[in-house]
């Protein structure tokens, strides 16, 4: 058995690629195993786990750090997949293999590589048409989100790796214009004859059936088509697109074989185009090593952010207790009650301190260095509760039902805020996308006008020149009718001097002259 990797960002068509594979009785391609970025994680885990994490990682490093090794149980895991299959080649397709190609590299030194390259623009509109992802905004806000890694990061390493290593380019463009030519390269590639390949792909995408992975959309179609080619001048605006251009960078459109987006959508024309690559890919940098760090924290670290979030919210419910509370000390309206509210607020403030108490206590038990004492902080808190206990029993009946309607209040009061604050964020996140969709809409509009106007004025000059050619027409007929009829009319005049010679002669004649005489 031998490995080939197919590499490529998402929505590049590495699915269609993999399609066309199945069909060689030689290649098994599954659907995106992601086996290499499994092994390149071994010996990590999260940090929150039960066991010491810097433990787990000391103890297992000096076998995880044998690169053969992990090829070893990468080879393994292959092994199981082409059980009962006759296939010679089994080609790993996972686009996110940008993150480790280095380690794929060591661990794997006799595979082969292909790499699909799609056109970068195209593969943000798949974003967006297919998982309403937003690239623009990912590389413009810095959000941690895998399609920054994708964008920022990964086009950058897919070219530094073909440069330094034997990789097959695979362009999507061709590939659905002639897959045909295109696949036999692929296959020769490999060591393999080419086949005549089955127009319906769909015997190909067998893999996909039963998985979570890999393009489902291509199970909408049977065979391969260039209907996506360009698809991002219709599904993005001219300002997303021209800002993409800017944030991929010049030189990266470059390398990837597309020099001309740059200039052809005035990338440049942005303020700060040249500086905004490099941000994007710094801002990518510091959240891919955020994340690294994550699981090499230890659990003590995990400890103390619940901690102060668990004191923020304390905090915030102690704030709003005590503001109702002030506010039924004040009086009010009814004042009959108003000797209730002045115990109920008195029982507040004591509950409060208690509560400030145990807190102080168990953040000392908490970072004690000798670590927290379970049974101690079991005591507080059994101490608390009868202490509460007895200020409830003691207090009236009257005040005990005045807790519960203000906690009740407090907690509507909290959920209601809470509430209004996400539906605020929700409306300005849906008065936002209202926006964009009208200004779309309206761009869209004008575009078609302009369509249209520009449809019309074509027509119109087609007529127009039809119009001119048809009265060029007539006016040689009626040239041609007039140069006949002045030859017609020079005909008749030498006729009539004819006849009027001949009808002088007539007249001079003695014939006529005797006629005239009455002589015959």
């Amino acid at each position: 058995m031998q490995v080939a990797y197919l590499l490529g960002i998402p929505r590049s068509g590495t699915t269609l690629f993999s399609a066309l594979l199945n069909q060689h009785p030689q290649i098994h391609s599954p659907s995106e195993p992601w086996t290499m970025l499994a092994v390149a994680s071994l010996g990590l885990v999260p940090a929150p786990h039960p066991a010491d994490v810097e433990l787990i990682r000391k103890a297992t490093e000096p076998y995880f750090a044998d690169m053969r090794l992990r090829g070893e149980i990468a080879m393994t895991i292959y092994r199981r997949m082409l059980v009962g299959s006759p296939a010679l080649w089994l080609v790993d397709k996972t686009p996110r293999y940008h993150h480790c190609l280095d380690f794929i590299r060591k661990a794997m030194p006799e595979a082969r590589y292909f790499w699909m390259i799609r056109n970068p623009l195209d593969v943000a509109a798949s974003y967006k048409s297919t998982w309403a992802n937003d690239v623009l905004a990912a590389l413009r806000d810095g959000i941690d989100h895998p399609i920054l890694f994708d964008f920022a990061l990964g086009f950058r390493r897919l070219i530094d790796f073909a440069r330094e290593n034997d990789v097959r380019l695979v362009r999507y463009e061709e590939l659905v214009r002639d897959p045909a030519s295109v696949m036999a390269g692929v296959f020769g590639h490999l060591g393999l004859e080419a086949i005549d390949l089955d127009s319906d792909i769909r015997g190909g995408l067998k893999q996909l059936q039963g998985s979570a992975f890999g393009d489902v959309k291509i199970t909408q179609t049977d065979s391969v088509h260039p209907n996506s080619v360009g698809r991002y001048l219709e599904t993005l605006g001219m300002e997303d697109t021209r800002l993409l251009c800017a944030y991929l960078g010049r030189e990266v459109l470059a390398d990837l074989g597309y020099p001309e987006l740059y200039d052809m959508h005035d990338a440049g024309s942005i303020p700060d185009a040249q500086l905004l690559p490099e941000r994007s890919r710094q801002k990518a940098l510091e959240l891919e090593a955020q994340r690294h760090g994550l699981s090499l924290r230890p659990y003590r670290y995990w400890q103390r952010q619940r901690q102060l979030a668990t004191q923020y919210h304390l905090s915030r419910r102690r704030q709003a207790a005590s503001a109702a509370s002030h506010s039924l000390a004040d009086g009010g309206p009814d004042q009959d009650i108003a000797p209730m509210r002045r115990e109920f607020a008195e029982l507040g403030v004591t509950l409060q301190s208690k509560i400030a108490l145990l807190q102080e206590a168990v953040e000392n038990r908490l970072t004690s260095p000798a670590g927290p004492n379970i049974d101690l902080l079991r005591l507080d808190l059994a101490a608390l509760r009868q202490e509460l206990q007895g200020e409830v029993v003691a207090s009236r009946v009257t005040v005990t039902h005045g807790i519960a309607d203000l906690t009740t209040k407090v907690e509507d009061v909290t959920a209601a805020l809470m509430n209004l604050g996400n539906l605020t964020s929700q409306f300005d996140l849906y008065e936002n996308l209202t926006r964009l969709e009208r200004l779309n809409a309206e761009m869209r509009e004008s575009n078609a006008l302009q369509t249209a106007a520009a449809a019309k004025l074509e027509r119109e000059k087609d007529e127009a020149r039809r119009n001119a050619e048809l009265l060029s027409s007539r006016l040689d007929n009626a040239q041609e009718l007039r140069n006949e009829l002045e030859g017609r009319i020079s005909q008749a005049a030498q006729e009539i001097d004819r006849l009027e010679s001949e009808l002088d002669a007539l007249r001079k004649s003695p014939f006529v002259r005797l006629f005239r005489r009455g002589g015959i």
